[in-house]
């Protein structure tokens, strides 16, 4: 499913474009000349792949980002039986490595998970969402564990980073309809971040055997993750892996101290639709719009 991919969606706004699966999803006619330009090389590559034999459980986390996906990971990561890539690879981002190379790099990791007596990589790439074609080519039975978060506190994470508020909303739409079309997937599992702060033993317990492993109770413990902060790591990963490290608490409505009580009805306005075919009940009235 790779819509969002190669779909170019021209934007109302002069000169600009929206392609889904980048982070920042707006983007010139100039970045979009260049993105083009590197998608037909990759494509060439593409040719030359070969499908990776799965000799240990592949995991894939994604999601909007800012919906739990490196709380979910980082912790995960720690169970003993598995091997966390422990960083944002892009690796199925068509635009980032063809098919061919990421080929050879998934071989690498199920070789070092072999060697270290693991029984599952799991890696995390939010926009990975939108490979899942490209990710079954290559490893055709991998699973990928989706996080959902409700939009108030989505959002105001979000515009945090980017300060622009239509940008966050437009994201966390664009995302979660394509979790929507996932859903019902075999290999796919949906997590709310809401259910995982408020019982992680329960929650992780089901990721685990959605994994195909035991539940190790010591992944929720303060302590080391995979996610390291070091000088290499992006700024907002260096915040990320300093919040993941410590032990899990509930961080619900935390969009009241960020958006305006009319900032608040806007994001749900505007993500209502979308928020309710995710089991999101959202309210209008003032000082409760989250149900």
């Amino acid at each position: 499913m790779e819509s969002g991919i190669d779909k170019i969606m021209p934007e109302n706004a002069k000169g600009m474009f929206t392609i889904k699966s980048l982070v920042i999803h707006k983007v010139t006619f100039r970045f979009l000349f260049k993105y083009l330009l590197k998608r037909a090389v990759t494509k060439i590559e593409d040719w030359f792949f070969r499908p990776v034999r799965i000799t240990v459980n592949t995991v894939f986390v994604v999601g909007c980002g800012h919906s739990g996906t490196t709380l979910l990971a980082a912790k995960l990561g720690r169970h003993n039986d598995i091997l966390s890539i422990g960083k944002e690879s892009n690796l199925f981002l068509p635009y980032k490595n063809s098919l061919y190379m990421s080929s050879r790099i998934l071989a690498e990791w199920q070789d070092f998970a072999l060697s270290d007596k693991k029984q599952c990589v799991l890696e995390k790439t939010p926009k990975h969402l939108y490979c899942v074609d490209r990710i079954s080519k290559v490893a055709p039975d991998h699973k990928m564990v989706a996080m959902i978060r409700n939009p108030l506190d989505t959002v105001s994470s979000l515009n945090k980073r980017f300060h622009d508020l239509d940008l966050c909303i437009d994201r966390w739409i664009n995302d979660n309809n394509q979790v929507l079309a996932l859903a019902e997937k075999e290999q796919v599992l949906v997590v709310r971040f809401e259910d995982l702060t408020m019982s992680p033993e329960k929650v992780f317990g089901e990721v685990c055997r959605f994994a195909g492993l035991s539940y190790d109770p010591a992944i929720l413990d303060a302590g080391e993750t995979a996610y390291l902060d070091n000088e290499t790591t992006s700024s907002n990963m260096r915040v990320r892996s300093r919040q993941v490290s410590r032990k899990i608490t509930q961080n619900i409505d935390g969009w009241k101290a960020s958006l305006s009580e009319d900032q608040a009805r806007y994001v749900i306005q505007r993500t209502r639709v979308v928020a309710e075919q995710l089991g999101y009940a959202l309210r209008d009235e003032p000082g409760g719009p989250l149900g």
